[in-house]
């Protein structure tokens, strides 16, 4: 072999293996490449559902949010987004049955869904106006065709025909009822014929071609399909807001409320919710995604409380039982307070049989000391017999007014002893002093220490009031400053007033140093502050000080619900509650004004009155002297 065809075998050696080499190489890569591909091809998107109220129909429905799908699936790999649009009567039945891992629908739907099934909120939609300004909220439009000139206000509804879009639209009919039911105006009675439209639409199209007298949509919905050429706002009239504050420029005819909320369903994760919520938050306002569902993207979650006492004054799902109380729920949450107030009035029922029969005994003394002395001039010894028995009498009746004072006492200590012990030993295990307790036995814990508060106030009021009948009340006077006992007053009222929204004011003329008891003028002062918070839903509670020569005056106003004319004879009688929308809730005895009365007129010298509105509020006035000792020493009163 020549030295030529060995270095050519070497070569084609070399280059044999070096084309082994290169084959396994492709071969590997495309096993593993392959591989990569094969898995790749299998791995399939994550489907995610949006479901979607179509309040204008299923084809706007998708037009408008099928680009907010494509945007979440483009941010959140992995994920496959798609719109599902759901009628009014489909929302309930998707979200019960998982067929969506979100929702979208107006803040009514929404209320009801998060206490139905649990569903929270992750972002507001910022609605967005044509002339680019951006609102977080919303409202209700109430409009009719521009000719009705007989239609100025809401009041001339009455005795027209009306179409509403659906009974679950907050923005298409909840908000419309609400400010037609605070107008006078009641759309079952009033109306000649109410429907409802399915859509938005379907109503600003019945109104135009005069199939009804006026109809109600959300606000933007007139706007919005003037400008995709469908009506002439020419055509109609919006009945305005008599209130409004100029907050939003969208037509609009009744309050304002937060904008549809985005919410996650109970069965989606966590972790989802949270990419989408800042995929939402991020959105762009000049996004195609934005632009095309007509608003300025997303902000964080807003507090639709007002939609919840919405539903609640209309009585609506999930609130259609609100108020509503029947007598096994009571007998099932308040048994131990209600047997307490049995063996409570059993006590007072029997302290009035014995009082009654001590007042028949004094008047059958007075009508026998009255015989006794006609007697006086015809018989002598007839005289004396009466005489003896008028002593007999008597000495029986200090007896029994003995016997009555023990009662107040052993009725006082007796059960405010066992009162206080249960007070005391409820609000230890509330502190936890005993270990902590779960939120079943917490719950239960803190209405056994309220009620035991409660009776422990309604046993004082009736003590209180034995001892001023019977003339055993301890009175105690003593110099002290005005200011003290009536800022000590509303310090102790304010957690009640702040608990409902109410505002505390105080308005005095000047702090003049007082002669009186200052413990009975501080109960007096508590009994009208804590009426006044009671019967007060809104607005505030004010406190004024008045001096008019030796007297002090002290007024508590109320913006809250009023008494009746008729009902005004009973206010400070014992026991007498008056029927008011608020009486479940407040609660009482009918005590504390009577109670508040006997205190001011036979403690402190003074008087009591009231003046009231229905529906508009009250105001309850004490005054008193300012030296009560030297007013007592100067009339010969025995104190």
């Amino acid at each position: 072999m020549t030295p030529v065809t060995q270095s050519l075998k070497r070569s084609l050696g070399v280059k044999k293996c070096g084309l082994i080499l290169a084959a396994s190489w492709i071969i590997c890569a495309l096993f593993v490449f392959g591989g990569a591909a094969v898995f790749a091809a299998e791995k399939v998107d994550e489907q995610v559902r949006i479901g979607v109220l179509a309040n204008r129909g299923s084809v706007h429905c998708l037009k408008k949010w099928g680009p907010t799908a494509e945007y979440l699936t483009k941010q959140i790999p992995g994920h496959s987004f798609s719109i599902i649009p759901l009628g009014f009567d489909g929302i309930y039945k998707a979200v019960d049955d998982g067929e969506v891992e979100f929702i979208l629908a107006n803040p009514s739907f929404y209320v009801d869904l998060e206490v139905r099934f649990g569903v929270r909120r992750i972002a507001t939609l910022k609605n967005l106006h044509v002339d680019g300004t951006v609102y977080k909220v919303y409202a209700g439009v109430i409009f009719c065709k521009a000719d009705r000139e007989e239609i100025r206000s809401v009041q001339d509804l009455k005795g027209k025909s009306f179409m509403a879009v659906d009974e679950r639209s907050l923005g298409g009919w909840h908000m419309a009822w609400r400010e037609l039911k605070q107008r006078g105006v009641d759309p079952q009675r009033d109306f000649a014929e109410l429907c409802l439209g399915g859509s938005h639409d379907a109503v600003v199209y019945a109104v135009r071609d005069g199939y009804v007298d006026a109809g109600s949509v959300r606000s933007d919905t007139l706007e919005r399909m003037v400008l995709e050429g469908n009506i002439r706002l020419a055509d109609f009239k919006v009945l305005p807001h008599e209130n409004c504050n100029g907050e939003i420029r969208f037509l609009h005819s009744t309050s304002h409320y937060p904008e549809w909320p985005f919410a996650k369903a109970s069965h989606t994760s966590d972790e989802l919710a949270e990419e989408v919520a800042v995929a939402l938050v991020q959105m762009p306002t000049r996004s195609l995604a934005a632009q095309t569902a007509k608003c300025a993207g997303w902000t964080i979650p807003q507090n639709y409380r007002p939609v919840h006492e919405c539903l609640m004054e209309l009585h609506l799902s999930p609130y259609e039982n609100y108020g509503k109380v029947t007598f096994a729920d009571v007998l099932r949450q308040y048994w131990s307070w209600m047997l307490s107030i049995v063996v409570l009035a059993t006590l007072i029922f029997l302290f009035v049989i014995r009082a009654s029969r001590l007042e028949e005994r004094l008047k059958q003394s007075a009508q026998d000391e009255a015989a006794l002395q006609q007697a006086h001039d015809e018989l002598e010894e007839k005289v004396a017999e009466r005489t003896v028995d008028l002593e007999v009498a008597n000495n029986r009746l200090q007896d029994m007014d003995k016997l009555k004072s023990m009662f107040i006492a052993s009725m006082s200590h007796e059960l405010r002893t066992p009162l206080n012990s249960i007070i005391g030993f409820s609000g230890l295990l509330l502190q936890g002093v005993a270990g902590e307790l779960n939120d079943k036995q917490k719950d239960s814990m803190e209405r056994i220490y309220r009620s035991g508060n409660h009776l422990l106030g309604l046993i004082s009021d009736v003590i209180d009031i034995s001892k001023i009948e019977a003339g055993r009340v301890d009175v105690f006077y003593e110099p002290f400053p005005l200011k003290e006992v009536v800022e000590e007053a509303i310090e102790t009222i304010r957690p009640q007033a702040d608990a409902k929204g109410l505002v505390l004011e105080l308005n005095e003329d000047t702090w003049p140093r007082m002669n009186s008891d200052r413990k009975r003028l501080l109960q007096c002062l508590l009994n009208y502050l804590s009426n006044a918070v009671k019967f007060s839903e809104t607005g505030k509670v004010s406190l004024t000080v008045t001096i008019i020569e030796d007297m002090v005056e002290i007024q508590v106003s109320d913006t809250g619900i009023g008494i009746a004319p008729e009902d005004m004879p009973k206010l400070f009688e014992a026991f007498e509650r008056l029927d008011t929308h608020l009486r479940v809730k407040a609660g009482g005895t009918g005590l504390g004004l009577y109670l508040t009365k006997k205190i001011t007129e036979e403690l402190l010298q003074g008087s009591v009155s009231v003046e009231s509105r229905l529906d508009e509020g009250s105001t309850f006035a004490l005054r008193i002297p300012l030296d009560v000792a030297k007013v007592i020493e100067e009339d010969g009163h025995d104190c």
